[in-house]
């Protein structure tokens, strides 16, 4: 567990409950599968040669179920004491048949190993002994559909006894409104799909912490998001960073291991003599990532310096009377890997940007989010109150995050009168809020895309206003605009990513031989209307 939020032997040992669904909805080549996926994680973590764990071993107990549960064996079963022999008892788990009680099996997990071994146990029952449960199921719970029963059964494992739960679903009859009630958080590094075998190594690789990907988009930290207002826990936002340039300290946010959005504003100038805008020098702007407290020393903070500042191309600087100004955003270019910029870890990964094949999910998530009642919030701001005004107030020593709602387009113009509401968005609760609220310019908004447990960037912030007041909304640029997409396309590229790098390369394959084949189609269209032409060309001459 600890800081990766991943298993590990620990001081004291490590004990792992395994969970296997039987029943008649897990066919023989998934449980086949499952089994597969038991048997790497028992060779990865090793089996203790003592029944006690010999203080800091390894320990497996391993329960089936169908419409009930059965222990096939415990933590301390005398006869299993090393990895050869666990196996052995593995292969010899069938099909039972019948329905699926997950419950049941759970509850045989809090009372037959938590309470009535583990907890006893005083030799492994302190804080430094590491904990988990595996449940591989197709999550279709047919003898007791009780969502909020399981829930509370499930307490006991994560919250009582400090398990750390992963459930592993296999075939695609899966509820997710069960998964969602039995894995830890963040859902993203505890539920897993299987297909088949070549998915087992990378699941086991990211449960046992090898080769994790962090480049993968908008997965928030362990902490749970779902907290209201106040302070943020460190980690769960890991692509919010603050940059610093010529006094101006701004907001912004990581959308790949290259490059950074901020506020155009933050990074240039218009010129009072001249009324030109001024972009500043790209070592004159620093870009900080990891951190959660602005003023501490903090060691895993990343500090970088962009090598390229990429402005709007229509950006110019010149407010309106809101003091909004148009297509303001900015790309900072973080240059080479392993030169300039930041190294991707547990603490510092990109959010997903609206474009691409994201860009019609995100776009509905924000007509969806405008329709909600006023203060029916789903999306957070988090920052430290930054703003490159020059007569900001000071900044909060942490970051705070906020749970805001989007207002729909029809209160905002009622607010602001003649805002041009396909450019923009107001963020913001009916009734006053807490002074966090203000956040950062150049951070942004984020909400989760549904049933992707990803977060994506809906807006970058331009203008907060008074939250001491009702109705002062903050200005938000919409990231969904056709001037704003196609323009980040062109500078992102594929950085920005929902799969790994492989599966980004396949798409961008499929994409280029679609491309060819619409340009052969089309140049076979005009040449055939061209043959056609022809006869009666001639016949007239």
């Amino acid at each position: 567990m600890g800081r990766e939020s991943r298993l590990s032997v620990g001081k004291r040992g490590l004990d792992v409950i395994i969970i296997l669904d039987t029943s008649a909805s897990i066919g023989p080549m998934s449980l086949e599968l499952a089994k597969n996926f038991t048997k790497i994680i028992v060779k990865i973590f090793g089996v203790s040669a003592s029944a006690d764990g010999g203080g800091n071993g390894t320990r497996f107990a391993f329960i089936t179920f169908d419409h009930t549960a059965s222990l096939v064996f415990n933590l301390n079963d005398p006869t299993l004491r090393s990895v050869d022999a666990v196996i052995q008892k593995i292969n010899q788990i069938k099909n039972t048949g019948g329905g699926t009680s997950l419950i049941a099996a759970i509850d045989m997990a809090a009372r037959d190993v938590y309470l009535r071994l583990i907890r006893k146990d005083v030799n492994r029952g302190g804080a430094d002994t590491n904990r988990a449960v595996f449940i591989l199921t197709d999550a279709e719970e047919t003898v007791q559909r009780d969502t909020n029963r399981l829930k509370r059964r499930i307490h006991n494992l994560k919250d009582v006894g400090q398990f750390e739960v992963f459930a592993l679903v296999v075939g695609r009859n899966f509820d997710r409104q069960i998964l969602r009630a039995i894995a830890s958080e963040p859902h993203h590094e505890h539920v897993f799909f299987m297909d088949d075998f070549k998915d087992l190594q990378k699941i086991v690789d990211t449960i046992a912490g090898r080769n994790i990907d962090f480049g993968e988009c908008g997965k928030p930290g362990k902490a749970n998001v779902q907290q209201d207002t106040g302070e943020a826990v460190k980690g769960t936002w890991p692509w919010i960073g603050w940059i610093g340039a010529r006094g101006k300290l701004c907001g912004g946010a990581l959308l790949c291991d290259q490059f950074f959005i901020t506020a155009a504003r933050c990074v240039s100038e218009v010129n009072e003599r001249t009324t030109k805008l001024v972009s500043y020098q790209a070592h004159e702007i620093s870009v900080s990532l990891g951190i959660i407290k602005l003023f501490d020393q903090d060691n895993e903070e990343q500090r970088t310096y962009p090598v390229k500042v990429i402005r709007h191309p229509t950006y110019t600087g010149i407010p309106d009377k809101y003091g909004i100004q148009n297509n303001d955003v900015a790309i900072l270019d973080l240059g080479e890997i392993n030169k300039t910029r930041a190294s991707l870890n547990s603490l510092i990964k990109p959010i997903c940007f609206p474009y691409r094949k994201l860009l019609n999910f995100s776009a509905s998530l924000l007509k969806d989010l405008k329709g909600l009642e006023h203060n029916d919030a789903k999306g957070f701001t988090a920052g430290w109150g930054l703003m490159p005004e020059k007569h900001r107030q000071t900044p909060w020593n942490a970051l705070n995050q906020n749970r805001r709602s989007i207002q729909s387009d029809r209160e905002c113009e009622l607010m602001y009168p003649s805002l041009d509401t396909d450019r923009v968005f107001c963020v913001g609760n009916i009734q006053t809020e807490t002074e966090t609220c203000r956040g950062d310019v150049g951070g942004v908004y984020m909400a989760e895309l549904p049933y992707m447990g990803r977060y994506t960037a809906l807006g970058i912030s331009l203008r907060s206003y008074d939250c001491s007041k009702e109705r002062h909304f903050s200005v938000f640029l919409n990231l969904h605009h056709p001037d704003i997409t196609g323009w980040m396309e062109s500078v992102l590229g594929r950085c920005n990513r929902l799969g790994s790098v492989e599966e980004e390369e396949k798409e961008a394959e499929r994409e280029r031989k679609e491309l060819e084949r619409q340009v052969a189609e089309k140049a076979a269209k005009e040449k055939e209307a061209s043959e056609t032409k022809k006869p009666k060309q001639q016949k007239a001459t």
